[in-house]
Order: C-alpha cells, then sequence, then structure tokens
C-alpha cells in the first residue's frame, strides 16, 4: 500500500509548526551562549521533558555546545507508556543527541517499564521526586457537610473533543437519573479553552465550577470522572475511584489502563456510567480502594524530601 501522499500531506500540514521553531530556538540559544561563557560554567541542567520539540532542539544544543555537562529529562507525570510511548526517546533519537542523558522517572514502575519495553540503558535511568504530587504523601481526611451525598468531579483534560465527551455523557445521566444524592462539579485543564464549551454548553447551571487546584480540595470528591489527565493517578493514590469516558471517535486516553480496574471503571454509554458509580458507592469496596492507593503511591510515585530533591538538581 502506498503511503506516499499521506506523507506529503502532513508534511504540508506540518513543515511550519510553531513547536519547530520552538526547538530550533533553543537549540541556538546554546550555540550563542557557549560565545559569551566558559563550557564549565554549566554543570548540571534538569528539563521538564516530554521529548516534544523543544526538548529536542533544547538537548541537541546542550549535547553539542556542553557535552560535558550533566543532563535530566524530568518526566513529572505517571502516565500509561503503552499509550504515550512518545514521551520517551526512540534509539535514533539518542543516537543523534537529541535526548538528555539521563531521564528521571517519578514512579519505580514507569522506569523498569521503560527499560524492559523500550529497550533504554537502565544507567540512563533514575528516580526523581513527585514535586507536583507532593500531598498524595499528606492525607488528611475532613469530614463532610452531608456524608450521604456523593460530590463527582469532572476533570476536563486540555482536549476540547475528550471533554465534549465527559460532558456529554455526564449530562445525559442527570438528566436520566435526577440523582438527588449525587453532586457534580466540573474542574479544567488550563489550557482548555472553557469558555467555549461553558457557553455552548451552558455549563453553570448544570455544574458547580471548582477554581481551585485538586491538591487542594481532593478530599471532598467521591469520584472522578476523566481520561487522557494525570489527575486520574493523582486520585488513584488518594484511592478516590476514577471513571474512564470513552471516546466516541479516537482512540481512548486511558492513562491508567495499566492498573488493576477494581478501582476504575469506563464508560461509553449512561447504563455504563450509573453502573460504575453504583459499584464504586459500595462500602464493601472502600478498604479495596484504600489498599489500592498504598500500591498506586509505592510503584508510581516518589516521596518528596531532601535527598531526593538533592539528587535531582545533582547536590551532593
Amino acid at each position: 500500500m502506498k503511503l506516499t501522499s499521506l506523507f506529503y500531506d502532513e508534511y504540508k500540514k506540518t513543515f511550519n509548526d510553531l513547536n519547530a521553531y520552538n526547538g530550533m530556538l533553543q537549540f541556538l540559544f546554546f550555540k550563542r551562549l557557549k560565545k559569551e561563557i566558559e563550557i564549565n560554567k554549566i554543570k548540571h541542567v534538569v528539563d521538564w521533558y516530554e521529548n516534544q520539540s523543544i526538548d529536542k532542539g533544547f538537548n541537541l544544543g546542550l549535547n553539542l555546545f556542553f557535552p560535558h555537562v550533566k543532563t535530566i529529562g524530568y518526566q513529572a507525570y505517571a502516565v500509561d507508556y503503552n499509550y504515550y510511548c512518545h514521551l520517551l526517546p526512540s534509539k535514533g533519537e539518542i543516537k543523534n543527541k537529541l535526548a538528555p542523558k539521563k531521564i528521571a522517572f517519578i514512579g519505580k514502575e514507569a522506569m523498569l517499564y521503560a527499560a524492559k519495553k523500550f529497550k533504554l540503558n537502565k544507567s540512563n535511568l533514575m528516580l526523581a521526586p513527585a514535586l507536583r504530587f507532593h500531598n498524595i504523601f499528606n492525607k488528611k481526611d475532613i469530614i463532610k457537610k452531608n456524608p450521604k451525598r456523593k460530590n463527582i468531579l469532572l476533570a476536563l483534560p486540555v482536549g476540547c473533543n475528550d471533554s465534549e465527551d465527559i460532558i456529554l455523557l455526564t449530562s445525559s445521566y442527570i438528566k436520566k437519573y435526577q440523582n438527588n444524592n449525587c453532586k457534580f462539579y466540573i474542574n479544567y485543564h488550563p489550557m482548555l479553552n472553557f469558555d467555549k464549551l461553558e457557553k455552548k454548553y451552558v455549563l453553570r447551571k448544570k455544574f458547580n465550577i471548582v477554581n481551585k487546584n485538586f491538591n487542594e480540595n481532593f478530599q471532598m470528591f467521591d469520584c472522578i470522572v476523566s481520561n487522557s489527565s494525570s489527575i486520574c493517578f493523582e486520585s488513584l493514590a488518594h484511592g478516590i475511584p476514577v471513571i474512564i469516558v470513552k471516546s466516541k471517535t479516537r482512540i481512548t486516553h486511558n492513562p491508567i489502563s495499566n492498573v488493576q480496574n477494581n478501582i476504575w471503571k469506563s464508560a461509553q454509554n449512561v447504563k455504563q456510567f450509573k453502573d460504575a458509580l453504583n459499584y464504586f458507592f459500595q462500602k464493601k469496596n472502600k478498604r479495596s480502594h484504600s489498599k489500592i492507593s498504598n500500591i498506586i503511591k509505592r510503584d508510581y510515585f516518589t516521596i518528596n524530601n531532601k535527598i531526593n530533591i538533592n539528587k535531582l538538581l545533582g547536590i551532593n
């Protein structure tokens, strides 16, 4: 099957993509920086690393113009690398100096999986503290005003289509069952065009909008509805069950598919959504959720302490 036309079409759409220019700017920054300072002035560099164009230009510039600098690509998120395989460099990218010298993971399971599945050299991998998720190790229970009412958070991801799938399915559930024991809230990714969705679906009349970060108020929620967001893993670490809303038109972005699914369910229609809520809200499942929470924290997150932070920053 000839694919030439498809590749040409993709090239025409993306050859002038802004991300490519950002990568070039990063490369040129280090090229010029070499003329301004002594090479040994830079000892250690930590890059928020997603293996995007900007990261490749950043690391290529460092590796070519400051070859003796220790570089660490910090992956500060918990995801399923079966789906998000693009976050890890290929052998060709490593060979061509487009990757950092070391990649830091916030969980041991992710690091071991990267070594096994993607054949990355273990000596180039390391564990680092989960800086974004420090609250999962400091859980404080709060007493809800109405313990019988279940609070459900719709965590809308950055993708507009995925967010619409979540809104439409939840709205259909509310319309059909009008469950007075459930109260629905919405939080959204800062890069999502929420105003557009709010106007289209009049969300403020149907849902309570939460402006606080999930880390600040996770205790008040009994279930999270989302997909493609790191909040899914974060929720499991708190022992909060998750419903992954399946995409109607694309591959479903499920970051927690590698976790045993008695603490998460997927739903594509109202019945599946209802069944998932009923299952999670059974009292007998709470102990199980607590045990899984401890396993998630142990396997997918590394605690923040002085030793781990100094190791990431190269401070002896």
